[in-house]
């Protein structure tokens, strides 16, 4: 795919999303869905798009405790082969990544549900499963957050 075919379909989810700026997403720049910061990236030479998911900064006391989380959600995870936790070394913040191969069947519809959906999901593992480590909340059952992950179209690779 072409970058102009990455920057169409970001600019369609975009306007979808109804974003203020609906050329940012296709400079590969944040943009916020609700408290989430997300950016999609042109992955060239594998005509794919990363999406990245900014979880937060680890603020527990015991950050190894976080990363040993986050290490055991990808382990349920192993299933969904396009989906890992990252660390950006130049923010402190972590962050969720899904890769996907871009397809010409792809439009700014999908991608704008996958975006809404990844970012729910964010949240949702904010407030439960990670709440010890980037927030106040409550503990949920990892299964609860496997189940879920089909909200945010990993699977419609």
């Amino acid at each position: 795919m072409t970058a102009n075919f990455f920057e169409d379909l970001c600019r369609q989810a975009s306007l979808a999303l109804r974003l203020d700026d609906s050329e940012a997403m296709g400079r590969e720049e944040p943009v916020a869905l609700g408290d989430v910061s997300i950016e999609v990236l042109h992955q060239e030479p594998n005509d794919s798009l990363l999406v990245l998911a900014e979880l937060g900064q680890a603020t527990a006391n015991e950050p190894a405790k976080v990363y040993e989380q986050l290490l055991s959600l990808q382990y349920l995870l192993w299933d969904q082969p396009g989906i890992r936790f990252g660390y950006r070394d130049e923010t402190g913040a972590v962050v969720l990544m899904l890769g996907v191969p871009l397809r010409e069947d792809m439009n700014g519809e999908w991608l704008a549900k996958a975006l809404q959906g990844m970012a729910g999901q964010v949240g949702h593992w904010r407030g439960t499963l990670l709440s010890q480590a980037f927030g106040a909340g409550a503990q949920a059952s990892a299964p609860m957050a496997h189940e879920s992950l089909g909200r945010f179209g990993a699977r419609m690779a």
